[in-house]
């Protein structure tokens, strides 16, 4: 090999080998950038189902600290490789601002929540959640338009037998029976026959069924039942 062909195969593999220790450079920065934004939003989660299973009361400031971590995660999550945070940053996002506005104002709260559900939804249209959340903050809004039911129809089709869905859905259905378009009803009897055949649910449904003084609609949907009696004695108490 004579020294020009040498001198090109050592410029190449030194080409190479810095080629390489910058991808592998970029590639850790990424996961670091990864990491850190998945670190941020694992307490914001934690406190925000708390508040929502009213396990403490919710903190105006702290929801505050909640949003400046958020935030920060938003600016270190990026496509493709953070994808998922970038769908859970916007579920935490909906959730608390819906948290919020049992708080202190409603309005821009939901209108908030409202805003980042529908981010969810075009993000993961297949998924139940955004869509659940999309119709809990058209629905909770005073000023809701009753004649466009989509949100509602879209998560009641794509999640009716989802534990999730129903703990956030079943109360909003029984308050609102009488709104509900023909085709959500029939959607919604589907939730709630699943729901009141499992012990939890059934227990959430008669409490909300009480509550909300609407049992009239659900009589069939009790007796068939397997916590028939159970359900007839919550709604007596």
């Amino acid at each position: 090999m004579t020294s020009s062909s040498k001198h090109s195969t050592n410029k190449l593999a030194k080409i190479s080998k810095l080629a390489c220790i910058v991808f592998l450079s970029f590639v850790l920065i990424l996961a670091c950038q990864f990491f850190i934004s998945s670190i941020l939003i694992v307490k914001p989660e934690q406190t925000i189902s708390q508040w929502e299973n009213k396990k403490q009361p919710v903190d105006a400031a702290q929801a505050l600290t909640i949003i400046s971590r958020l935030e920060r995660a938003e600016k270190l999550a990026f496509l493709p490789i953070s994808l998922r945070d970038t769908t859970k940053i916007n579920e935490l996002y909906s959730r608390l601002y819906l948290t919020l506005a049992l708080l202190e104002h409603p309005e821009s709260n939901l209108i908030s929540a409202e805003h980042y559900a529908l981010r969810l939804t075009q993000e993961a249209p297949s998924d139940y959640l955004g869509w659940t959340l999309l119709a809990q903050s058209k629905v909770n809004n005073e000023n809701y338009n009753w004649e466009d039911q989509s949100a509602l129809t879209k998560t009641l089709t794509l999640g009716p037998f989802e534990r999730t869905n129903q703990i956030r859905l079943v109360p909003l259905l029984i308050e609102h029976w009488a709104t509900l378009s023909l085709k959500n009803k029939a959607l919604a009897n589907n939730m709630l026959h699943a729901a009141l055949n499992e012990l939890h649910m059934s227990r959430l449904a008669a409490m909300n069924m009480r509550k909300f003084d609407n049992i009239e609609p659900f009589h069939g949907l009790i007796a068939k039942s397997r916590y028939n009696d159970r359900i007839q004695r919550i709604l007596q108490q």
